[in-house]
């Protein structure tokens, strides 16, 4: 099975990667840029692939909100400890540099430290920069690289310095300091573009699940009464052949199951790529402004027809709770829950198994769909404070849905009070609170 994978990086490690292809089965589109931080945009240009692949740490995590957003199996080339012992080993025996006095940037210090002590190499001068939660904003970021490796070769602790960001390195260089790069090798290009490969194919056999769609026109009774039964039938008629339409762009079958219900039946892969990754659904905005009418549309995964439907099903509920526009959801075989498209997109799990949010439920009485969502809009904000307003958004309920929500969780001491804002120079300030996780 091809896999056709998008590969980031700068032009001479892609040239490594393009000499390592492990068999002919990878089908590898590079996409070449000259700093990390145009990474992100790459990402979001690339279309049509089963998987993603970097060349490094750096452009990855640059990359993490894109990657998020393309859902696809993503990898990159692992600076461990393999990568640590070959260049500490070229820098002490080939360059003949014997001091243990040094500094490292590396995405993970765990790797440095392990290669230290299996050496038996005194860490008492070796300094380590980790720089996977600085990267934010790409100047200060390598700014700050820069500075932590130079500062010490000024104060005279350090004799060299091992970096495997190239920009780094060539302003090191520039500076004076005795400066490395971090040698990748072979080994490593070739476990990551098998692990990418792997991804990939399990990415292909999912894109052929199948897919049960169900679309319902929202408010059908106030149709009938505006426009009488033989105008309800018409739009009905126009609404049929707009689905016809969409069936022919995703290669699924449409059929009618009377008054204001229609079913679709059709395959994975087309759909995602339709939506853009579930990002975008452009029938729904079709139908409102060429029929002035608003649909639900609930799409259900499964590794079999049943299986599809009864997601189908629970996609067209979450679909139905949204009044005054056109809406759809998406449920997948693992019970993951996304939408609404065109809007601001959420997904959560609706079958739990983790222990914890398990025991959140019992204590607090709310379903462990809601503490699933919670959790996730927690990792979404970056673990910062947030307020009952911002939550409310979040799950597009009620103010007073989410007071009363909140209220369970901090008698559990789920959640916490941090702080409060003031938005307004009058009124009562908000609480913000935190999570207790």
């Amino acid at each position: 099975m091809e896999v056709k994978i998008a590969a980031f990086g700068t032009r001479s490690s892609m040239q490594n990667v393009l000499h390592c292809i492990p068999n002919q089965k990878i089908k590898i589109t590079p996409f070449i840029y000259e700093d990390q931080k145009d990474c992100p945009e790459l990402v979001r240009k690339a279309y049509g692939f089963d998987a993603l692949f970097f060349t490094g740490p750096v452009p990855y995590y640059f990359s993490l909100h894109e990657i998020e957003e393309k859902k696809l199996p993503s990898t990159f080339i692992l600076f461990d400890e393999y990568v640590v012992s070959i260049t500490l080993y070229y820098v002490t025996q080939h360059l003949g540099f014997k001091s243990s006095k040094m500094s490292f940037d590396i995405h993970d210090s765990r790797y440095v430290y392990s290669v230290l002590k299996e050496l038996k190499i005194d860490t008492e001068f070796v300094y380590i920069k980790e720089y996977q939660g600085l990267i934010k904003d790409g100047h200060s970021f390598i700014d700050e690289l820069v500075e932590f490796h130079y500062g010490l070769w000024k104060a005279g602790k350090i004799d060299f310095a091992i970096t495997g960001i190239n920009s780094v390195y060539e302003q090191l260089i520039a500076l004076g300091v005795n400066c490395f790069k971090m040698i990748v090798p072979q080994k490593n290009i070739l476990d990551a573009l098998n692990v990418a490969y792997s991804r990939g194919e399990l990415m292909l056999s999912k894109k052929s699940q199948i897919v049960v769609g169900f679309v319902s026109i929202k408010n059908y009774d106030e149709i009938i009464k505006r426009k009488g039964k033989l105008g309800s039938q018409e739009l009905v008629l126009e609404l049929h052949q707009l689905l016809l339409q969409f069936g022919k762009e995703i290669n699924a079958s449409i059929q009618f199951l009377g008054n204001d219900r229609y079913i679709i039946f059709g395959t994975r892969g087309p759909l995602e790529y339709i939506t853009n990754q579930y990002q975008e659904l452009p029938i729904l905005s079709k139908i409102q402004d060429l029929l002035n009418i608003h649909v639900s549309m609930g799409f259900g995964f499964g590794i079999n027809a049943n299986e599809a439907e009864e997601n189908a099903q629970i996609a067209l509920h979450y679909a139905d709770q949204i009044q005054n526009t056109g809406s759809s959801f998406i449920v997948t075989d693992n019970k993951l829950v996304i939408g609404p498209m065109n809007d601001k997109k959420t997904d959560f799990h609706l079958r739990i198994e983790d222990d914890q949010t398990l025991a959140i439920s019992k204590k607090t009485g709310l379903s462990v769909s809601n503490i699933s969502k919670l959790i996730k809009f927690w990792e979404i904000r970056d673990y910062k404070g947030f307020t009952s307003r911002e939550l409310a958004e979040y799950y597009q309920f009620s103010k007073r849905s989410s007071d009363r929500m909140l209220k369970k969780l901090l008698e559990e001491n789920i959640i916490s009070i941090t702080g409060e804002e003031q938005p307004f120079s009058k009124g009562r300030p908000r609480s913000v609170y935190k999570v207790n996780l």
